[in-house]
């Protein structure tokens, strides 16, 4: 197995995230998905703004601010 690099592994980490905090979302706590993606999203602005990014949208998401299709 080749190493990932820094971009690939922070991409694959932040859909790994993303996907268990839509989870624990679904199951009925959303403070919680909300304070870990916030915290994700503080530790990834700096050097991933990317996935930073996807954080956002999701802690948007979780908090009402954007509606779901």
């Amino acid at each position: 197995m080749s190493p990932q690099t820094d971009e690939a592994l922070a991409h694959d980490l932040t859909a790994l995230l993303g996907e268990a905090l839509r989870r624990v979302h679904e199951l009925g706590d959303p403070d919680s998905a909300s304070r870990i993606c916030a915290k994700a999203w503080s530790i990834l602005r700096s050097s991933h703004p990317k996935e930073a990014h996807k954080m956002d949208g999701l802690l948007h998401l979780f908090t009402g601010v954007l509606h779901r299709s």
